[in-house]
């Protein structure tokens, strides 16, 4: 039976969550009363989502030259594969966003519209 340690719980941020629904809702009602359509209101609200990906991942690329410098070959090249894994993943995470909001229906936004 092999012995793995006990994983310690990996921060969750919490906060922005309810801040940012508030401010997507006012961004949905200004659009909309600018004349926007709906569907439009939503790609620009996924665009906007997808650069903030986008931007947490070029933070994340950045940390492959953080590798702590006294280590040895093997930790730098497993420091390297968790950089690139955690990149690729915020990439498609962003092409995600993107990608539903040019197939979603746009349920929250047409009901911001209805307000």
């Amino acid at each position: 039976m092999s012995h793995h340690p006990e994983r310690r719980e990996l921060p969750l941020i919490a906060v922005y969550g309810e801040t940012a629904a508030k401010a997507e809702q006012r961004v949905t009602e200004l659009l909309g009363a600018a004349g926007a359509s709906p569907p439009e209101v939503h790609t620009l609200i996924a665009a906007i989502q997808a650069g903030a990906v986008e931007g947490a991942q070029g933070e994340v690329i950045e940390l492959d030259l953080q590798a702590p410098s006294s280590s040895s070959d093997q930790v730098h090249e497993g420091w390297f594969h968790a950089v690139e894994a955690i990149a690729d993943r915020l990439a498609h995470i962003a092409d995600r966003i993107v990608q539903q909001a040019r197939t979603a229906p746009h349920t929250r936004v047409l009901a911001a519209f209805k307000k």
